[in-house]
């Protein structure tokens, strides 16, 4: 058999956030179905992911449904996966080209061409955070470029950030690097109100490409190419 594939979610109390994280794990599954796969929250949702990894049996690859990185990923991946044997650890999904044309597309859900973007993610003490959101946010800069013939201006904003309005226009666009709704997107969504935004991007979601993004984090754990079948693991 090869490695369960353990993905470990934030958590949120939001039922729509559940569902949307859920419906990402159930793309994972269809796309490997040779593969098990299971789903723990770091916090606010159950099952817990200390005790949905001590049920498993056998090899597994933990791997953090997480933006980028931060203490959730230093830490407290590392620290739940411990000392226990034949696990290995993958990194978290971005930044990641796959991420930005995501974020792409569902901000061209409604955008205005040509209008200033913020790109808002979650937040984190953590300089690398930062300058991961950063990345994400040039690669955005040049995929609308690509489509509008011109650069817009892309503003990268932590929602922790306590000046996080400072620099923006009003009607500016919302493009949103968050995976599913709850309390972080709530936040955008009142944060883009009082700015007066002229559209607000939904989050990552559940998406195919995000489904591929997994398998490969899968893969490069175990050390295998990303296009390798998975029952090569």
């Amino acid at each position: 058999m090869p490695a369960t594939l353990f993905a470990v979610a934030h958590g949120t109390a939001d039922p729509a956030g559940l569902a949307e994280v859920g419906r990402l794990a159930e793309l994972v599954r269809a796309s490997r179905p040779d593969v098990p796969v299971e789903l723990g929250w770091l916090e606010l949702a159950q099952p817990a992911a200390a005790e949905a990894l001590g049920r498993l049996a056998g090899p597994v690859v933990v791997l953090p449904l997480l933006l980028s990185t931060g203490y959730h990923v230093k830490v407290d991946i590392r620290r739940l996966a411990g000392d226990r044997p034949q696990t290995a650890i993958a990194d978290q999904l971005g930044p990641d080209p796959r991420i930005v044309e995501v974020v792409r597309q569902r901000l061209l859900a409604g955008r205005t061409p040509g209008a200033e973007v913020v790109l808002f993610g979650a937040g984190s003490a953590d300089p690398e955070a930062g300058r991961q959101l950063a990345q994400v946010a040039d690669g955005l800069r040049q995929a609308l470029a690509t489509t509008e013939g011109a650069e817009p201006a892309v503003h990268v904003r932590f929602l922790t950030d306590d000046g996080w309005r400072d620099g923006l226009r009003p009607g500016s666009d919302v493009a949103n690097h968050l995976l599913a709704p709850g309390f972080f997107n709530d936040r955008l969504r009142a944060y883009a109100e009082r700015l007066a935004a002229g559209f607000v991007a939904a989050p990552i979601g559940a998406h195919p490409l995000l489904a591929e993004l997994v398998w490969d984090r899968y893969h490069q754990a175990l050390g295998l190419d990303s296009r390798w079948p998975t029952a090569a693991g």
